[in-house]
């Protein structure tokens, strides 16, 4: 399902990525949809749902950017608020 943000041709999804939490943008419906599972997982793992083999499951590169894998890294980006979705998409749009 497109996000509000989401342009035609482009799709706009939250990440962690690279040591900190950020939007990847990619032109496939198919590949927004991994990026949305990937996000997932490491949501899940953040709040308890999820254990370090299904971060080992994660791919390691995703649009070029090197995905957050690390539990310990994780769960210091948890504790700093980097998945905070609401936060996340107000800094999005600008608001």
């Amino acid at each position: 399902m497109p996000n509000s943000k989401d342009r035609p041709g482009f799709y706009t999804r939250p990440m962690a990525v690279d040591g900190d939490t950020d939007f990847i943008e990619v032109d496939n419906p198919a590949v927004a949809d991994q990026a949305t599972e990937i996000f997932a997982t490491q949501w899940d793992y953040i709040h308890g749902y999820a254990d370090e083999g299904d971060l080992k499951g994660l791919p390691a590169m995703f649009a070029g950017r090197r995905v957050v894998r690390d539990p310990d890294t994780l769960e210091e980006l948890g504790w700093t608020g980097a998945f905070d979705v609401e936060e996340l998409y107000r800094y999005l749009y600008g608001e």
